[in-house]
C-alpha cells in the first residue's frame, strides 16, 4: 500500500479518475452514436432481364466508386438505372456508343449529404471505351460532392474507374 493514503482514499481517487475518463469520453461516444450506419439507396431498373443484370452490376460498381452515395444513402430516395445511347459528350470524348445512366434522386431535406445537394437529381453516366477503359461522367459539381469524387471546381467531369488489360496493351 502507498504510504500516507488509506484504502478509502485510494478507492476515491480511482473513482474520480474513472469518472473523468468516462465523462471525457462521452462526446466521442455521442459522435459515434449519432452517425447512422450507411444505407444503400433503393436501386430501380427499367430493363429486360439481360439489361437488368448489366444495370445492377453497374450500380454496384458506381456505389463502390462513389462512397458518398452509400454514406448519404438515407438522403437519397432512389437511384434509377437506365441504359441507352451515350451522351454526345461521351461519344465525342470517350467513343462510347452506349452507356448506363444512374440518376440519384436526393430528398428535399438532407441530414448527412451536402446541403446544396438537397432536391437534386444527380446523373452519373457510366460506360466503357472501345479499349476497355471504364469511367463515369457526373452532371453537376454538387453531384461530384455527393458522390465523393474531387470535381476540381468543374461543373461536370469524368472519373476514371479502371483500365482493362486490353487498354494497357493498346497504350504500349
Amino acid at each position: 500500500m502507498l504510504k500516507g493514503f488509506s484504502l478509502t482514499q485510494l478507492l476515491g481517487m480511482i473513482l474520480i479518475v474513472a469518472a473523468v475518463a468516462i465523462f471525457a469520453g462521452i462526446p466521442a461516444l455521442q459522435d459515434i452514436a449519432e452517425k447512422p450506419d450507411p444505407v444503400t439507396p433503393a436501386i430501380t431498373t427499367t430493363a429486360t432481364s439481360d439489361d437488368e443484370v448489366t444495370q445492377l452490376n453497374t450500380a454496384d460498381l458506381l456505389l463502390q466508386e462513389c462512397p458518398g452515395l452509400v454514406t448519404h444513402g438515407a438522403d437519397i430516395k432512389e437511384i434509377r438505372m437506365t441504359q441507352g445511347a451515350a451522351s454526345l459528350t461521351a461519344q465525342r470524348e470517350k467513343q462510347w456508343q452506349t452507356a448506363v445512366k444512374a440518376t440519384a434522386i436526393v430528398n428535399e431535406t438532407v441530414t448527412s449529404a451536402p446541403q446544396q445537394s438537397a432536391d437534386h437529381h444527380c446523373e452519373y453516366e457510366v460506360g466503357m471505351t472501345p479499349l476497355g477503359e471504364y469511367g463515369f461522367y457526373w452532371s453537376k459539381a454538387v453531384c461530384a460532392d455527393l458522390c465523393g469524387v474531387n470535381a476540381n471546381g468543374q461543373r461536370y467531369g469524368y472519373h476514371l474507374i479502371m483500365h482493362s488489360i486490353a487498354s494497357e496493351e493498346a497504350a504500349q
